[in-house]
């Protein structure tokens, strides 16, 4: 009920969504859902790397998640680390010199002021290609329904958990029947995405859950991202790179774990060339 109260609120206040969206060419593009926890930050700092570091993309991210800023904190942490690591202080004068990228800037802000911090950054840096906003892990924090409608496209992360998988279609199909449907903000999509995915679990149960997601015509991504402890592992300056704000993650592992196909299929919907 929530939702749909909130949903409706924003509604009575489109002026506001539509001029509040009058920046450049930029796309943004988020990960959400109802809940926290299942890996909304994380897939933020993934794709946010391999845009950036491997495929050029100027890219901005709008951290949200108030008061924590969980990426502001691993930022801060990832240049701790390479401080005291000559290798990888050394990995990063390489990849600067093949890419010509500096790290990505990171904002911290709110929902609510996400927007004009955003527009204030672009007047006064650059204009990035794309906008990565990590939302907080609930969409009760004010602004945060207001937000979602000012993207272009969100990406819902779900698991094969009851209780998930009935929020995250609750939460998708509000998205759509209460913002997209009405066509009344630049939103364009939501697109659903199996995550934490045990490899060991039978296939029919998945067939069951994706029959009723098409059945309440929700789009679903083919691709699907394993469970992997190491999308929660950050550098310590002497393994791989697997989730950093300074590096993309190591190719090795962005193919075994499927980001790889998984960003692929998202720079398709999000006509990311």
């Amino acid at each position: 009920m929530y939702v749909t109260a909130s949903v409706q609120e924003q509604e009575n206040n489109l002026s506001t969504i539509k001029s509040n969206r009058t920046m450049s060419n930029e796309i943004f593009v988020a990960f959400a859902t109802q809940k926290g926890g299942i890996g909304k930050s994380t897939y933020t700092i993934f794709t946010a790397s391999l845009l950036h570091y491997r495929m050029g993309y100027r890219v901005l991210v709008a951290d949200c998640d108030y008061p924590q800023w969980s990426i502001a904190r691993q930022r801060e942490r990832d240049l701790d680390v390479m401080e005291s690591s000559e290798r990888l202080k050394q990995q990063m004068m390489t990849q600067y010199k093949q890419t010509g990228q500096k790290v990505w800037p990171v904002l911290e802000t709110q929902p609510s002021s996400a927007l004009a911090d955003v527009s204030n950054y672009i007047r006064q840096e650059e204009v990035p290609d794309v906008v990565l906003v990590d939302f907080p892990g609930t969409i009760g924090t004010k602004g945060v329904l207001g937000l979602m409608a000012c993207m272009d496209y969100l990406f819902v992360p779900v698991r094969a958990d009851k209780t998930v998988l009935e929020s995250s279609i609750t939460f998708a199909r509000t998205i759509n029947e209460g913002i997209i449907a009405r066509k009344s903000s630049p939103l364009k999509s939501v697109s659903m995405f199996w995550t934490m995915l045990d490899r060991r679990e039978r296939t029919p149960l998945y067939e069951h859950y994706e029959q009723v997601i098409r059945h309440f015509g929700l789009s679903l991504m083919r691709s699907r991202l394993p469970m992997r402890s190491r999308f929660s592992r950050e550098s310590d300056g002497n393994g791989g790179i697997f989730r950093s704000t300074l590096f993309a993650a190591d190719r090795s592992f962005t193919v075994d774990s499927g980001m790889d196909d998984f960003l692929a299929e998202l720079c398709a919907i999000a006509k990311l060339e």
